[in-house]
């Protein structure tokens, strides 16, 4: 996993990211709703993973799992309420109440669109776990990038325990696609691929939305 988690690291799209993030940051109604999309995305996760696992394969890990990042959206949710200036509202997911909210679900969404793609929507569960890789993959390039522009501009938010539990969780991704699928790498670089290119897209949104605050 290492060498995915490296190979986002050293992508041309990390290299925009910390611009990206330091003009979201330095704008509370940017910033608030900027962590209203994280929260969207984490809840996006969750209600995928509701519907990918099935009950008879759901271990307690399993359940830990969508407590946690239930925890991430709602933690996200109240930092976006905690910075939002008066007359921002950030109490829905509603384009609106979001930054590009909208293109960070279907990024999501093309990523999940890949894992079911390579190996078939009828096998819920290993595409479960690889959707799941690929978003922890970026989570481990996002975050700490994220927490860096956080603690530079002495700001309240820390997703810091978020990145804790991130890296848990695509230990577990690991074990489970080392153990239920041969061909995994191959299977998750190709899924990589797309993801690449989406979260390019996402941060072109991302750039779209500062660009016409400013």
């Amino acid at each position: 996993m290492q060498a995915f988690i490296e190979a986002c690291q050293s992508g041309p799209a990390q290299a925009r990211l910390q611009s990206t993030l330091t003009a979201i940051v330095s704008n509370p109604a940017l910033h608030a709703r900027f962590l209203n999309s994280l929260a969207r995305l984490e809840y996006v996760g969750v209600r995928k993973m509701l519907k990918a696992r099935r009950s008879e394969e759901l271990d307690l890990e399993g359940l830990q799992h969508i407590l946690e990042e239930s925890v991430h959206a709602t933690r996200l949710k109240k930092f976006a309420r905690t910075v939002a200036p008066p007359g921002v509202c950030v109490d829905t997911f509603r384009a609106e109440h979001t930054l590009a909210g909208d293109e960070a679900e279907s990024y999501f969404q093309t990523v999940d669109g890949a894992g079911e793609e390579a190996l078939g929507q009828a096998d819920s569960e290993a595409s479960y776990a690889l959707t799941s890789a690929a978003i922890e993959i970026r989570a481990r390039a996002f975050y700490p990038a994220y927490q860096a522009v956080l603690q530079a501009a002495g700001s309240r938010v820390s997703v810091a325990s978020i990145l804790t539990d991130e890296e848990a969780h695509l230990s577990q991704m690991r074990d489970r696609l080392q153990a239920d699928l041969p061909d995994w790498q191959q299977q998750l670089e190709r899924v990589m691929q797309v993801e690449a290119r989406a979260f390019a897209a996402l941060l072109d949104s991302f750039d779209a939305a500062v660009a016409r605050a400013g």
